[in-house]
């Protein structure tokens, strides 16, 4: 849910937002299939809260994640949250829909496509960053990845960051415009 959250922070709180990198995200979960897919948190929900641990280490395995210290740790902090919670998560991504607002947002902005994502399809990605006018940045990952393949995801994020940086150009010590602009020197 960042990639709304983030989206939201960016319009309701403008002085608190001076870039936005945004990853593996779309503007809505509208479309008919991905409907479907959000549907199906109610179902999660229940296989959740009567088997948790079971669910969860079936869902890593269908997203490809294999048996490991870092999916195990993974494991853990999902089995922490509550089923219910998670379900309603799901439930409220699926009525997000930044269409309406998003191309209004006056900050620079970099999306990381995560071009195997069958969460995000990359297309909602790529329809994200022209809707904000973006750089887009492809990393070769599914949308779970993004820790458990560092190597292939970190140089996109890293060049989103800077191309975010760049835009907001600099002041006059050198350093970059949105790190003054957070601690309120600029």
């Amino acid at each position: 849910m960042g990639g709304a959250i983030a989206q939201l922070v960016a319009r309701d709180h403008p002085d608190a937002v001076s870039g936005l990198v945004l990853s593996a995200t779309s503007q809505h979960w509208q479309d008919p299939g991905l409907r479907r897919y959000w549907r199906t948190m109610w179902p999660l929900s229940l296989a959740l809260a009567v088997a948790p641990r079971t669910t969860w280490r079936m869902g890593l395995r269908y997203v490809g994640l294999r048996e490991s210290p870092r999916t195990a740790w993974v494991l853990a902090e999902l089995i922490r949250h509550s089923a219910m919670d998670i379900a309603e998560a799901g439930r409220e991504l699926s009525r997000f829909d930044s269409r309406p607002w998003l191309s209004r947002l006056d900050v620079p902005a970099a999306v990381i496509v995560t071009t195997e994502d069958h969460t995000v399809p990359p297309r909602k990605q790529r329809e994200l960053a022209a809707a904000l006018y973006a750089a887009v940045f492809e990393a070769p990952i599914d949308h779970i990845q993004v820790t458990s393949r560092p190597k292939r995801y970190n140089p996109a994020l890293l060049q989103a960051i800077s191309s975010v940086q760049e835009r907001l150009g600099t002041l006059d010590d050198g350093s970059p415009r949105a790190t003054a602009d957070a601690v309120g020197y600029a």
